[in-house]
C-alpha cells in the first residue's frame, strides 16, 4: 500500500465513481446513477477516493446529519473498494479516514447501510467495530 493517498473527488472523477458505485447498484441505469452522483456532489455529499499509484482503489460518499436517537453523525452513503484491492487494507484505511473526519466534525457516530446479500461487507464492518442496530426499510412511493 505504498504511494496510497485519500483525496476528494470531483465531477472530473465521475467515470471512476460511476464504475465503482455502479458495481454495487447494478439495477440502476447509468443515466440515473450519473444524475444521483452529480446531485449529491451539488448538495451535501462528499466523495473521497483512495488511490494506489494513481489508480483508484475505492470510493466513499458521505454527509453529516442529526438524528434524535444518535445525535450528530456522519452517514456513509456509498463505500466501495474495487475487487482487485479488497482484503489488503484499502477498505480499512478509507474507513479509518472517514472515522477521523467524523471525529473532527464532532460526530457521535458513523452510520451506514450494507445490502442484505453483501455478507462480505457485513463481516468487514463488524471487524471494524460496527454493530447491527436494526433494519433499514424502504418503500418506493412512485
Amino acid at each position: 500500500m505504498s504511494n496510497t493517498i485519500v483525496r476528494p473527488m470531483s465531477e472530473a472523477d465521475l467515470p471512476v465513481l460511476m464504475t465503482l458505485i455502479g458495481s454495487m447498484n447494478t439495477d440502476m441505469s447509468q443515466e440515473l446513477l450519473r444524475d444521483r452522483i452529480c446531485v449529491g456532489m451539488r448538495n451535501a455529499t462528499t466523495f473521497l477516493g483512495i488511490f494506489s499509484n494513481e489508480e483508484c482503489a475505492g470510493v466513499v460518499g458521505y454527509w453529516f446529519a442529526d438524528f434524535v436517537y444518535c445525535g450528530r453523525h456522519l452517514y456513509v452513503d456509498s463505500f466501495v473498494i474495487a475487487e482487485k484491492f479488497r482484503s489488503v487494507g484499502f477498505g480499512k484505511k478509507l474507513l479509518d479516514h472517514v472515522e477521523h473526519v467524523a471525529r473532527q466534525a464532532g460526530c457521535a457516530c458513523v452510520l451506514l447501510d450494507a445490502y442484505l446479500k453483501n455478507t462480505r461487507a457485513h463481516a468487514f464492518y463488524q471487524r471494524e467495530g460496527y454493530e447491527i442496530k436494526g433494519y433499514h426499510f424502504n418503500k418506493p412511493i412512485q
